[in-house]
């Protein structure tokens, strides 16, 4: 059994199921050919039975012609009438053709022939016998017709007659007898034959079939272990043989080391990528600015997401730096590609504009030294913006070179993005660029980014509708660091596809040359859009003058509890002051309310309609005063800082 399974497994399965159809397809066919045997010999015996029949039939036709040829004769010897003698000659003219019919129905068969030719024998015996009859009687000699009849001649024919229709009849149906009982016997044993081979073929297909079936599905199952095995990295036994279960084994196994051999290039790969990777992170995080400037006058922050962990660092950047005579540079950009390459390049691109700054007197020609030098050194494209805030009147000239313009948020709350546009950096040396100018008030924010801000769910007109939205929120409710508040409503929990820089401006005051220790805004107490933007602008100077305090929620607080009860107690015009006084920073509010002592005053009932807004002032800033004025209060706030406790 084992030399049959080890030849088995040499095989290929479609050549054992041609040999496991070939087994039982072989037993068909010969319990097919024993089936056609025992019909043949059924047939046999069904022909021998009737072919018995009919020489029996004619045997009875020969004695029933020759009895009635007799009587009839008789007849006409008694009666004389001619119809008996006319019926006598009709049969005796019969017999013979009777006669002929049996010896041809008996034919040349070696033990039916003699007893058919000793029946023929005596019936021809007998004709004679009746002319000699008939001619006495016609002749009217009935002596000698009585002589006839009564001769031991003719007595011992009429015996041997009946004798002989006898024997006949009755060594007929023993042969025919004794031939049904051999064919019978034969019938018995090819049926036996025939069962018997049947139940062995049935047996042996059954058994083939069986082990086939186990054999196969134990390596089927074997195979399956194994790709479960190489799947986990678990040594396996390989199925042997040449089968196409041992060849898929073998398959499995190669495309299994071959994975192996791949996953390990492709770590070393992912090594390389991730070292370049950190590289340049860290490189890019270096080159962009760690902190960012505290102008008087501008609130300024900065955001930066890096891509997704799957893929590569860009070159996003964004820049703030001052200028001579009350100037501000700001500069935002992309590089294209990805990589340690992108992040130097940002870092080479950022530093040129600061210098070319310096140097050139148009954001324009800034671009274009930018642009000479990029196509001059390097094979890359750039997107950026440039632009030169004058503090003095609150005018920006900018250029673009292939990038978003910034949007605008008005101090009432509109929304718009800065015409201008431009070709790429390092396309073309001879690139001009334009310049663009545009008048900003107090209150103003300017929001300037990379495309991966509104590229995000690569809609580019969606994500400038969800920036601008985003923008005009963070306008009425200013989270501490402005840009990331924008980039976290414009992404949410959406990973980024590509690098994204936000840089955010808002303008709260107007400098002149000497740096003031006091910005003041006026404003209708009445005019609820006006105080939103007053109380906007005064929030952006505070982070703009203490930008690292984690107090920010608590000024605003107090200052909209402050401005709450300007509305509600002091009609006209009102003013609020944020000044700069030995190193602290007081917030003083104006109005032209009725007189209002603070002191001496019961502490308010929480559960009281008014008077806890001043318990919630008290509470946040580190002293709270109420100074009465000609024509109305002064209350004012010293509020806390990091520096002090």
């Amino acid at each position: 059994m084992n030399n049959v399974q080890k030849k088995a497994r040499g095989l290929g399965i479609r050549l054992q199921v041609l040999l496991l159809v070939a087994g039982p397809l072989l037993f068909l066919i010969l319990v097919s050919a024993i089936s056609g045997l025992v019909l043949q010999r059924t047939n046999a015996a069904t022909a021998l039975s009737k072919h018995s029949a009919e020489i029996l039939t004619e045997s009875d036709a020969i004695f029933r012609t020759v009895n009635q040829a007799n009587s009839s004769l008789s007849d006409y010897a008694r009666s004389r009438q001619e119809a008996a003698f006319t019926a006598y000659r009709e049969a005796a003219a019969e017999v013979p053709n009777e006669v002929r019919t049996l010896r041809g129905l008996v034919g040349d068969d070696p033990v039916t022939k003699p007893l058919a030719d000793s029946y023929e024998s005596v019936v021809l015996q007998i004709l004679p016998v009746w002319r000699e009859f008939a001619d006495d009687v016609r002749a009217r000699d009935m002596k000698k017709a009585a002589a006839l009849d009564a001769a031991p001649a003719t007595r011992t024919l009429a015996t041997a007659w009946q004798n002989a229709k006898m024997n006949f009849d009755g060594d007929l149906r023993r042969h025919i007898i004794a031939r049904l009982n051999a064919l019978r016997d034969n019938l018995r044993n090819l049926e036996i034959v025939l069962f018997t081979v049947a139940i062995i073929g049935l047996l042996f297909t059954l058994f083939v079939a069986l082990a086939f079936g186990r054999r196969i599905v134990s390596r089927l199952r074997r195979l399956a272990q194994n790709a479960e095995m190489l799947a986990v990295g678990s040594p396996t036994q390989p199925i042997g043989g040449s089968d196409e279960i041992a060849k898929l084994d073998r398959a499995y196994h190669d495309i299994t080391r071959r994975m192996m051999q791949t996953l390990e290039d492709r770590e070393r790969v992912l090594e390389a990528y991730e070292r370049e990777h950190t590289v340049a992170m860290t490189l890019q995080r270096a080159l962009l600015p760690e902190t960012l400037p505290e102008i008087t006058g501008l609130r300024i922050d900065g955001a930066y997401v890096p891509a997704a962990a799957d893929a590569e660092i860009g070159g996003d950047w964004y820049d703030v730096f001052e200028l001579p005579d009350h100037r501000v540079g700001l500069s935002v950009g992309d590089v294209a590609g990805h990589g340690l390459r992108a992040a130097v390049l940002m870092g080479n691109v950022r530093q040129t504009i600061r210098g070319a700054a310096h140097f050139e007197t148009t954001p324009s020609s800034v671009l274009k030294s930018v642009n000479q030098q990029l196509c001059a050194s390097e094979d890359s494209l750039v997107t950026a913006f440039f632009g030169v805030l004058d503090l003095k009147d609150g005018t920006l000239y900018y250029s673009i070179a292939g990038h978003p313009a910034p949007i605008v948020v008005q101090p009432n709350g509109e929304v718009e993005t800065l015409p201008g546009h431009g070709l790429v950096l390092g396309f073309d040396r001879n690139t001009s660029f334009t310049d663009f100018q545009r008048q900003l008030d107090v209150g103003s924010g300017l929001v300037l980014f990379t495309d991966g801000v509104v590229e995000i769910e690569r809609d580019y007109l969606q994500g400038m509708r969800e920036l601008e939205l985003a923008a005009l929120a963070e306008s009425f409710d200013p989270s501490p660091n402005i840009a990331q508040g924008i980039q976290n409503r414009v992404m949410g929990a959406l990973e980024t596809r590509d690098d994204a820089a936000i840089l955010f401006v808002g303008i709260t005051a107007l400098v002149s040359r000497t740096a003031p220790t006091e910005h003041r805004w006026t404003f209708d107490a009445y005019d609820e859009a006006a105080a939103r933007r007053m109380k906007r602008a005064v929030l952006w100077q505070f982070a703009g003058l203490a930008s690292n305090t984690p107090e920010f929620g608590a000024i605003e607080a107090i200052l909209g509890e402050l401005l709450s009860n300007v509305a509600r107690h002091s009609p006209g015009v009102a003013s609020v002051t944020l000044e700069q006084r030995n190193g602290e920073l007081v917030l003083h509010v104006d109005d032209h309310g009725k007189p209002f002592n603070l002191e001496g005053r019961p502490v308010p009932d929480l559960y009281a309609e008014s008077g806890r807004g001043l318990l919630m002032v008290q509470a946040f800033a580190r002293d709270v005063s109420i100074e009465r004025r000609e024509d109305g209060n002064r209350i004012s706030a010293i509020l806390r800082l990091p520096t002090q406790s």
